[in-house]
Order: C-alpha cells, then sequence, then structure tokens
C-alpha cells in the first residue's frame, strides 16, 4: 500500500493551523481508499506526518475503520522537543 499523493492513503488540502498551545498542526483530509475525511494531524514535519500515514495505512489495509483512523490521529501526541 503506498502512501502520501498518488497512494491509497494521503493527507490533502492540508493547512497549518495554530492550536491553543501555540504549537503547528495540519487540517486536512485523510484520504483512504475512496473515504475522504476531516482530520487534525499533531505535526507539520513532513516525516512526521508520513509516519502516521504509514501507520493508518498499516491499520485501514486489515480493516480498521479510515473514520476511526482519523479520530485516532489527532490524538497523537507528538515527541517533545529534545526526546528521542
Amino acid at each position: 500500500m503506498m502512501v502520501g499523493p498518488g497512494g491509497e492513503v494521503a493527507l490533502e488540502e492540508a493547512e497549518e493551523v495554530a492550536a491553543a498551545d501555540g504549537a503547528m498542526r495540519l487540517e486536512g483530509v485523510l484520504r483512504a481508499g475512496s473515504q475522504r475525511l476531516p482530520v487534525l494531524v499533531p505535526t507539520v514535519h513532513a516525516v512526521a506526518v508520513t509516519n502516521l500515514l504509514l501507520a493508518a495505512s498499516a491499520v485501514t489495509a486489515p480493516g480498521a475503520r479510515p473514520g476511526t483512523v482519523a479520530e485516532a490521529l489527532a490524538g497523537v501526541a507528538p515527541p517533545r522537543a529534545g526526546s528521542r
């Protein structure tokens, strides 16, 4: 399964938005197969977004509902600055 532009799982129409705590997030549309769902991703970093899309594809491929995945993505906590 491919992720990103042209893949089966992608984040589309993404725009940076500021959260109440000042952190930047991406608000957009999660496309999983033929479904399109609004999603708020807790990071703007390309590698981290790709990792989240890979995780989304890993759970939707065997049958998780894309709506559940979109909700779960909003609850992901990004790593603290300086953590490994």
